[in-house]
Order: structure tokens, then sequence, then C-alpha cells
């Protein structure tokens, strides 16, 4: 398999950064205490998410993602997240929102 160019390598990087970074926004969105996150018992449906990418970034490094969630309430939530990389660079910016229903 060819390697990748230098652009296809960072848009790579991007997008394995997003799908990980999608992956724990919505439950950072219900809130510490607020609900249980099991799955038997709540739905989480995210409304929407966005991502602003700072600088490059790479997945096989070491990378800190700090999230809070400024709002929440009704059954729906606001989260938002900071993605440093090892230098303390701010590498991305994340927000979601989700809503929240009791499993049927």
């Amino acid at each position: 398999m060819p390697s990748a160019t230098g652009e296809e390598d960072a848009n790579q990087q991007r997008a394995l950064l997003a799908f990980a970074a999608d992956y724990w926004l919505a439950g950072v969105a219900i809130g510490p205490g607020r609900l249980s996150t099991n799955r038997d018992l709540l739905t989480i449906n995210s409304l929407d998410h966005a991502m602003w990418f700072h600088r490059p970034v790479r997945m096989d490094q070491w990378l800190l993602y700090v999230c809070d969630t400024p709002s929440g309430s009704q059954g729906r939530g606001l989260a938002r997240g900071l993605l440093y990389d090892r230098a303390g660079l701010l590498v991305a910016t994340t927000s979601q929102e989700a809503l929240f229903r009791a499993a049927m």
C-alpha cells in the first residue's frame, strides 16, 4: 500500500481526531451526577457537533482532552472541549449539543 502524501496524512489525522473527540462529548453534556449514562436507561442523541482545527495534530501522539458542560437542562445538554498536544498547544476545539431521553 503506498504511503499517504503530507496533505493526505494531515487529513487522515484530522478525521481520526474528529472521530475520537466526538465519542466523549455527548456523555459530558449530561453533566456530573445529573443522569446515568447506562444505555439500558437512557438514549443519547447528538443534535449538532462542531470542530475547529487550530494546528496540525498527530493521533499517534499524546493529547489532552479537557471537556466541560456549561449548560444542561430539560433533556438537553451542551458540551465543549479543548484538545492540547504534549507541548501544551491548543490543536482543536469542539462543541456538541445532545438530547437525552429515558429508554423505552
